[in-house]
């Protein structure tokens, strides 16, 4: 886990270099999100980069979170090896299985662990 953890560190940093200098650029389409402006930004060098960049460090970030969870939910690695693919290439289409997954074998609706 502290490779993984290096690496999204890494392309943390990658995505906040790219984002600082367009970061006037952003402001206004936060503000006011309208399509056909975000649609010319994100078209753009920078702005494909930095949402691509944000994809990765989104999926990444939630298959570590899934190879965690697996693990203190004993669940073997054939379990992760099924999961950490799609979310990898699907991302939310492969959280939506994992959590269904995760509700179907502890038979609640949970994503914190409780204390008892």
């Amino acid at each position: 886990m502290l490779a993984v953890d290096i690496f999204l560190i890494l392309l943390s940093a990658l995505f906040v270099a790219l984002t600082l200098p367009v970061i006037s650029e952003l402001f206004p389409l936060i503000a006011k999100p309208e399509f056909e402006s975000m649609h010319a930004f994100l078209s753009s060098k920078p702005g494909f980069v930095g949402s691509w960049n944000h994809m990765i460090l989104s999926d990444l970030w939630i298959g570590r979170w899934v190879a965690q969870d697996t693990c203190k939910g004993r669940h073997g690695l054939p379990v992760r090896l099924f999961f950490i693919p799609p979310i990898l290439f699907f991302g939310p289409l492969g959280l939506f299985c994992y959590l269904i997954f995760r509700i179907i074998t502890r038979r609640r609706i949970s994503l914190t662990e409780t204390g008892a």
